[in-house]
């Protein structure tokens, strides 16, 4: 039979381990209430609350036929790729020049590159949740296991023209 110490000892444990559980609850439920704190939203609703700063071409975006919107759509699928290369250009010297990798300058770039993203589907009338929905289906899809060579390599989200039946096949069309 165990003696009074053993109990004690077993007793201590047992209040360790729940005072460790404890302090993990409490860790994990403060997490949750940051978390609840920060403005946090989906996409369409960031496009929404992006496209107020489109200005003028807000309005164009709401009004004009696609015909009619050339220069706007023009002017943020630039914008695109001016503040891509922004982030290029932040790795490029943290890769290659030595700069340290300054990650807060990254998030404002990256920002950046989203609202010019935001605006061109605000121009086109494309909900950026449909994006980026799409986009996950398009990678479960293409790996359905997580990324892997073999599966880059098959691709099996796009439609080769052996898929395409002979009929449907357009074959006048020698590529040029």
């Amino acid at each position: 039979m165990g003696s009074i110490e053993d109990g004690d000892e077993v007793i201590m444990e047992c209040l360790k381990k729940q005072l460790e559980d404890a302090r993990e609850e409490n860790a994990l439920l403060k997490v949750a209430l940051a978390y609840e704190e920060r403005s946090v939203f989906g996409f369409s609703e960031y496009q929404e609350q992006s496209a107020r700063t489109l200005g003028k071409h807000n309005d164009l975006a709401r009004s004009l036929s696609p015909s009619e919107r050339p220069a706007t759509l023009a002017m943020v699928a630039l914008g695109i790729a001016g503040e891509a290369g922004e982030v290029a250009e932040i790795v490029k010297k943290h890769l290659f020049h030595g700069h340290p990798l300054d990650n807060e300058k990254l998030r404002k770039e990256l920002g950046d590159v989203l609202w010019y993203l935001a605006a061109v589907a605000t121009v086109q009338g494309i909900d950026l949740q449909d994006v980026a929905d799409a986009n996950v289906e398009k990678l479960r899809a293409r790996y359905p296991n997580g990324f892997n060579a073999e599966d880059s390599m098959k691709r099996v989200d796009e439609v080769t023209v052996d898929a395409v039946p002979s009929t449907l096949r357009d074959e006048s069309n020698d590529g040029a």
